[in-house]
């Protein structure tokens, strides 16, 4: 984003983001941004006597500053007397486009959030060593930070929104990749659906963020996640009951050789079956395992090709012989079969995007998005 692509007008206030120039006009830079509207009356309060406080020009610079992130802006002249002893200096590619994209919301357009070109080497922007990458994520946070210290929160949360839209499923994508973040910029926004999403995704890494990481997210909105992940665990937990206490329903007409009304095939396949269960969960691959039962109820639901050829439970040699073995593996087709109707709401998923190994069932509902605790 450069400055040519603003229209072009005549506005009195310059903002200069070197090399680039922007023009804006006075009143509308006031209302919009309360330091900016501080600024402008201090030098029409300072102006000379003879001169017309409207008709003032004012010159803006940002300018690197040890204590600001990407940079201040600072008076560089007005009515065209100097205010500064020298020029400013030229700004990293990362940083003309963070304040691009402040003066864009300004000036009621949309923010350009995504990475320049990444794909054409040419024009990429490559951030120095020292600044963030230049992705949807950081460009978001970087015009969220602006637009506080600018105090011009309303518009540009309201152009933010604009280009949330724009982006359309590449936001999913930047959500999945860092859904922490998200949520504590969504609480900042109050854009329910990207704090949905993002939380959805958290519950379901919950079991295995830090102490730490979970202390970062702001207390409103851990105290969703925490409940939210506290219910998923006892939904975890009844399916897991129920995999470990599947059985089959007794024959019609039992043979002599049946017990309990279960053949000695049944009988061979649901001790095999209960077997591998209690081995998967003794060995933390239920959902208290490291992607909280997600790969173990992928093997139990059998309408993945990844998942379903290596699922079954093994056989010993001295189970039965060779001959029996299809029809012993029919009946642990069987028992995975029962289980499927239990362990498919668990599979679903309520993100706009997911790549993880972890669970993103649970639906966030309207009435727990926190907006009022976190004021």
């Amino acid at each position: 984003m450069c400055a040519s692509e603003f229209l072009p007008f005549d506005g009195d206030i310059k903002i200069s983001v070197p090399p680039e120039v922007y023009r804006l006009h006075s009143h509308v830079v006031a209302r919009r941004s309360g330091t900016l509207n501080r600024a402008i009356e201090h030098a029409r309060e300072n102006a000379h006597p003879c001169t017309d406080p409207v008709l003032i020009e004012m010159d803006l610079v940002v300018v690197p500053a040890a204590d600001r992130r990407y940079g201040r802006l600072e008076i560089e002249a007005v009515a065209g007397v100097p205010q500064r002893a020298q020029p400013a200096d030229l700004l990293s590619p990362k940083l003309r486009k963070i304040w691009g994209n402040l003066i864009k919301s300004l000036s009621g357009q949309t923010p350009f959030l995504k990475p320049h070109n990444p794909d054409l080497p040419g024009l990429a922007i490559r951030p120095d060593p020292d600044e963030e990458p230049d992705d949807i994520l950081h460009n978001s946070k970087a015009l969220i930070t602006l637009a506080e210290e600018l105090e011009a929160t309303q518009t540009v949360f309201s152009a933010l929104e604009d280009a949330f839209v724009d982006l359309g499923h590449d936001l999913g994508e930047a959500v999945a990749e860092d859904p922490i973040q998200w949520l504590c910029i969504s609480m900042t926004l109050r854009e329910s659906w990207i704090f949905k999403d993002a939380a959805c995704h958290v519950v379901g890494k919950w079991h295995n963020l830090e102490p730490e990481v979970k202390m970062s997210i702001p207390e409103a909105a851990r105290r969703v996640c925490q409940s939210y992940s506290d219910e998923l665990v006892q939904r975890c937990k009844a399916v897991e009951d129920f995999f470990m206490t599947v059985e089959f329903e007794p024959l019609e007409n039992p043979g002599s050789s049946d017990l309990l009304g279960l053949s000695p095939h049944m009988w061979v396949a649901l001790t095999r079956f209960r077997e591998w269960v209690y081995v998967n969960i003794s060995l933390a691959n239920g959902f208290r395992g490291e992607d909280g039962g997600f790969n173990f109820y992928r093997y139990m639901y059998n309408e993945d090709d990844e998942y379903d050829e290596d699922w079954v439970p093994y056989l010993m040699e001295d189970d039965c012989p060779q001959e029996d073995v299809d029809e012993i593996h029919g009946y642990l087709h069987r028992l995975r079969e029962f289980c499927e109707e239990e362990v498919e709401p668990l599979l679903e998923s309520n993100v706009s995007h997911s790549t993880g190994r972890y669970l993103t069932c649970t639906e966030i509902k309207d009435e727990d998005i926190p907006w009022d605790d976190d004021e």
